[in-house]
């Protein structure tokens, strides 16, 4: 006779309201500006401070495996470490040498007195978040299947969260003075003589474009707040097969977000004139966080088998799917308008944002790990850990950065299907880690090494000249050893990057996938001591 029985097992339901606040204090390099221009004659050079200078070279650099640069000049270490000393020096070289650098605890003035001594009253800004959640949840099980062992059991549930954003921010407006230098004018500033030849974009503009720049680079400011409102269904489902005592099977099924990092919600925009503004180019750009992020949605399948063949011993095997939208690019070079003073001008901003579309990733993962305690004497302790992942980590959705010519900031190269075969960005398609491990009379050992393939680090570098970044693939070794002398005292050292391995990153210059270096990182190895003591 079929014992089979299905029935409810629980139902819950149940609500949650949580609210965030931060206030966050930064200038964001608000007061950048140069020392000394290079068309002035009281350029800031060694030789004028060279007692505030000292040599420095480059001894043993990347551990002698790349070429040596030449000893340069630079701050003595015991001014840099001194703030007061620092500021002193860059004061007297800024005045000598007509630069428009002003130290952040000198930007205060009696009308707005500066916050903590170093902040301007539109760089405090909070951020607030309001979350008003629901759910249901509905158990379920099936004993005894088929009058054996087997069983069945698992849940389906639904939630509801309501999500209020605000961002207390600012957007300051450039300083004509970081422009012109120590000259009070645009025409005076373009009359001075130019002995080094460079470029002085706005002396290429007309006098009312001339106009227009001054008079929206006024040094001002203006607070906001951005607000946002937004509700998410999300819906779940979870089974497990229990087939016997040693083998099951899993099925998981949900609809998730992933929320922007609430720092990324800031909402301030410090605007500067754009580094690669050049002869009839003139533009601004900043940049910044945005406070309009909404999270990342993803609809998810996983499905797993999982062998406990031993005490301690276990095989598991993986397939998983997910379909992300709402994605979230950093680097990601937007147009945004804005007005001041009666002037309006498009601003590059250099930021992150949700893009259009959809991408699928797929994968598979197989684990094994194992103590073989059925070994004799001392080998007892012995045991080993394994994973191997496969990602197809799917394609950006078809987004681009604007990389406007008149911006600055696009690339210095045909762009044409640059962006069209990109990856989701911290996915690498495989992935192993493997370790052996110790551990019997006090005695706690273990090696572990992981390696990652390539995998594309962001579709925009931050910076000049702007082209997507891969890291190269990469492996790491680490090592430690434990005592413990009694349940109050243990003593080991640990050894991260054992193998000292190099971290090398590389620029996609065209659709075709010609690559370039981009940069080197070398750590080293890494010891640590640790005592632990219980009480």
């Amino acid at each position: 006779m079929c014992r089979t029985i299905l029935f409810l097992r629980k139902v819950r339901v149940g609500g949650r309201y949580a609210t965030r606040d931060q206030t966050v204090k930064a200038n964001d390099y608000n007061n950048w500006g140069a020392v000394s221009d290079t068309w002035t004659s009281g350029l800031a050079t060694v030789d004028r401070y060279r007692d505030s200078m000292s040599p420095v070279n480059f001894a043993d650099f990347y551990r002698g495996q790349a070429v040596q640069p030449p000893t340069a000049w630079g701050i003595r270490d015991d001014i840099l470490t001194d703030h007061d000393a620092l500021t002193a020096l860059l004061r007297t070289a800024t005045k000598q040498g007509g630069g428009g650098y002003t130290p952040l605890e000198d930007r205060g003035t009696a009308a707005a007195p500066l916050v903590d001594g170093y902040f301007r009253p539109n760089e405090v800004y909070r951020i607030t978040e309001k979350t008003y959640s629901g759910y249901a949840r509905l158990d379920f099980g099936v004993d005894d299947i088929g009058g054996g062992t087997s069983s069945l059991s698992g849940n389906i549930g639904l939630r509801f969260v309501h999500t209020e954003d605000q961002s207390f921010g600012a957007t300051a407006f450039p300083n004509i003075a970081n422009t012109l230098g120590g000259f009070p004018t645009v025409a005076a500033f373009c009359a001075s003589p130019n002995t080094n030849g460079t470029v002085r974009p706005i002396c290429t503009l007309t006098a009312a474009q001339q106009q227009a720049i001054v008079a929206f680079s006024n040094n001002g400011s203006i607070n906001d707040v951005a607000s946002q409102k937004f509700d998410k269904w999300l819906p779940s489902l979870n089974i497990k097969y229990q087939a016997t005592e040693q083998l099951l099977f899993r099925v998981a099924a949900s609809k998730a977000i992933s929320r922007p990092g609430f720092t990324d919600l800031r909402n301030f925009v410090g605007l500067a004139p754009s580094a690669s503004n050049t002869t009839g180019v003139y533009g601004f750009s900043a940049n910044a966080r945005n406070p309009f992020l909404r999270p990342i949605d993803a609809k998810q399948v996983d499905l797993t088998a999982e062998w406990y063949f031993a005490k301690v011993g276990s095989l598991t095997a993986a397939v998983f799917y997910k379909q992300l939208s709402n994605i979230i690019l950093d680097n990601f070079g937007y147009s945004r308008s804005f007005s001041n003073n009666g002037q309006n001008f498009a601003a590059t901003i250099n930021g992150p944002v949700n893009v259009p579309g959809n991408a699928d990733i797929k994968g598979a993962e197989i684990s094994y790990q194992q103590t073989y305690d059925f070994l004799p004497g001392a080998l007892r302790g012995l045991g080993t850990q394994a994973t191997f992942t496969y990602i197809s980590p799917g394609k950006l959705p078809n987004a681009r950065p604007d990389n406007r010519p008149e911006d600055g900031n696009r690339p210095p190269l045909d762009v044409a299907g640059l962006y069209d075969g990109l990856p989701l960005a911290q996915l690498s398609k495989y992935n192993f880690n493997v370790s052996a491990f110790y551990d019997l009379a006090g005695v706690y050992a273990r090696i572990a090494y992981s390696w990652r393939s390539k995998y594309l680090l962001t579709n925009r570098d931050c910076c000049f000249p702007f082209l997507p970044v891969y890291s190269d693939a990469t492996g790491q070794a680490d090592a430690s050893l434990f005592y413990t002398v009694n349940k109050q005292f243990k003593i080991g050292v640990q050894v991260q990057n054992l193998l000292d391995a190099t971290t090398k990153t590389s620029f996609v210059l065209n659709g075709d996938g010609l690559e370039a270096p981009r940069s080197y990182f070398k750590s080293d190895r890494q010891f640590q001591l640790s005592v632990r003591l219980t009480m």
